[in-house]
């Protein structure tokens, strides 16, 4: 009796194919079970990352320490000056918008008015807010911190504007009075008329009474006033005494000192000192002659007597950010973006030649811009 192996239920094919799966079947799940202890995982280094951290703390803490300010001393948010605000530790593109908003209101009326200057730095606000005044009674007169000289200058009241009765010490309710008087009745024949105002003082009409110019107009004798307001001969009580001057610095006077000059008047002096302020100085005599509406006629009456001296305010190229660069009269906001951009790649600048780098940038420009330039 022979042996017979039992009959399978796959055939050869299948079973071949079966085998090949569960081979399959098991790689895989060594493979699941295997790899990640063979496996290699490099360890992140967080050392460079942690080192950048500290770096960018340490930025922004440089950012918001407060500058080295020049002790600050109680003074008048309406007569400051804008380097006077710059030397304070307020910055540039700040401090031209405290002279900005000042003129487009007319002046401020609280401190608070101050704080709502766009972008002022708060800290320095709640530190100096006890610093900050408004002077209002007529008897406490403006200073102009420049030659130790007080703001005081001639002036005929019939023509005086607000603004120059604001430094002169006027109080408001002197100076509503001096426009309601002119508007009823026409004008100031002497200077004791100026003591019926309301709010001048006997002690403050003493102080401006030497300053007081009138140009006296007669009236002939005249039924009607029409006709005798046709008859005008114009005489002034006090003649104008003009200092004799032989030489002005361009950079160091104030827009009193420039009134010295002949034809030289209070708004082309306020524009003369305006536009040296956004320069940072003059840094030739020349430049006084691109002072907005300024006649060539009286640049050159006035040349001779103009001297120069070092610029006020350097401009710290490597330093100010594109906005505080395009306050700058020489650099259009485009300028400034490049300045600061190639800054960035490329590192700080070290000397006036190397703006040559950039293509877009002439000779006249970096000729006119580089006096200014500071490269600490």
């Amino acid at each position: 009796m022979s042996f017979q192996r039992p009959k399978s239920f796959l055939t050869a094919r299948e079973r071949r194919g079966f085998n090949a799966l569960l081979f399959i079947v098991i790689l895989l799940v060594g493979i699941y079970f295997i790899m990640p202890l063979i496996a290699s995982h490099p360890e992140f280094e967080y050392g460079d990352f942690e080192a950048e951290i500290v770096k960018y703390q340490n930025s922004l803490k440089s950012i918001s320490a407060p500058v080295n300010e020049k002790e600050i001393m109680p003074f008048d948010v309406n007569s400051v000056t804008f380097s006077s605000l710059l030397e304070y530790g307020i910055e540039e593109d700040i401090a031209a918008r405290w002279i900005k908003f000042r003129e487009a209101i007319g002046g401020y009326d609280s401190i608070e008015q101050v704080g709502k200057i766009y972008g002022i730095n708060r800290q320095w606000y709640e530190r100096n807010r006890d610093k900050l005044i408004i002077n209002k009674r007529a008897e406490e007169k403006v200073v102009i911190e420049s030659s130790g000289e007080s703001s005081m200058f001639n002036f005929d009241p019939n023509n005086i504007t607000r603004e120059e009765m604001q430094l002169l010490g006027f109080g408001e309710e002197t100076i509503l009075a001096l426009e309601q008087y002119r508007k009823e009745r026409g004008y100031f024949r002497s200077k004791e008329d100026l003591k019926s105002l309301d709010g001048l003082s006997e002690k403050f009409y003493e102080e401006i009474s030497n300053y007081i110019l009138i140009d006296k107009r007669e009236v002939a004798p005249s039924k009607s006033k029409s006709e005798a307001d046709t008859v005008l001969t114009p005489s002034f009580e006090k003649p104008a005494i003009r200092e004799e001057i032989t030489s002005l610095d361009i950079n160091r006077s104030n827009q009193y000192q420039w009134q010295l000059l002949k034809g030289i008047g209070p708004a082309y002096a306020r524009w003369i000192v305006n536009y040296r302020d956004k320069l940072g100085g003059f840094s030739s005599i020349d430049q006084v002659a691109e002072t907005f509406n300024l006649p060539d006629t009286v640049f050159q009456a006035i040349r001779p007597f103009l001297s120069k001296s070092e610029i006020i305010r350097p401009l710290r190229i490597n330093q100010l950010p594109a906005d505080s660069l395009r306050m700058h009269p020489y650099i259009n906001w485009k300028q400034a973006s490049i300045l600061e951009n190639y800054r960035t790649q490329h590192g700080p600048y070290q000397r006036a030649e190397d703006l040559y780098k950039i293509r877009v940038f002439d000779t006249v420009f970096v000729s006119r811009l580089s006096p200014y330039l500071s490269f600490n």
